[in-house]
C-alpha cells in the first residue's frame, strides 16, 4: 500500500521535524533561563528577607523596652499620687473626711438615679 520512502520524502520529513526540534531547543533554553533567573532572584531576595527579619527583631526589642520604661513611669506616678494623697490626708484630716463624705453622697445619689425605672 505504501511505497518505499524516497529521498524526497526523507527531505520533507526532515523539513517537518526541524521546526519541532528548534521549538524544543528554544523551549529548553527558555526554561534554563527562567531557572537561572529564579536562582538569581533567590540569591537577591534572601539577604533582603534576612535584613527585614533583623529590623523586625530590633523593632520588637525597642517596643518592648519602651513599654517597660512607660510601665515604670506609670508605677512612679502612681506611687507619687498615693504619697501626695496620704500627705494631704495627714495635713488636712477634717477636710479630707468631708471631701470623702461628699464623694460618697454623690456616688450614692448617682447610683440611685441609675436604678430608678424610666
Amino acid at each position: 500500500m505504501f511505497s518505499k520512502p524516497t529521498p524526497l520524502t526523507h527531505d520533507i520529513a526532515d523539513g517537518a521535524t526541524r521546526p519541532v526540534g528548534g521549538l524544543m531547543h528554544s523551549a529548553d533554553q527558555a526554561l534554563d533561563k527562567l531557572s537561572d533567573t529564579a536562582q538569581e532572584l533567590r540569591h537577591e531576595v534572601s539577604p533582603m528577607l534576612e535584613r527585614a527579619g533583623e529590623q523586625a527583631e530590633a523593632l520588637a526589642r525597642r517596643s518592648s523596652e519602651a513599654i517597660r520604661e512607660r510601665t515604670q513611669q506609670l508605677r512612679e506616678q502612681t506611687l507619687r499620687a498615693s504619697e501626695n494623697t496620704v500627705n494631704y490626708i495627714r495635713a488636712e484630716p477634717v477636710k479630707s473626711v468631708l471631701i470623702a463624705a461628699a464623694a460618697g453622697v454623690a456616688l450614692v445619689a448617682l447610683l440611685g438615679l441609675l436604678r430608678k425605672p424610666a
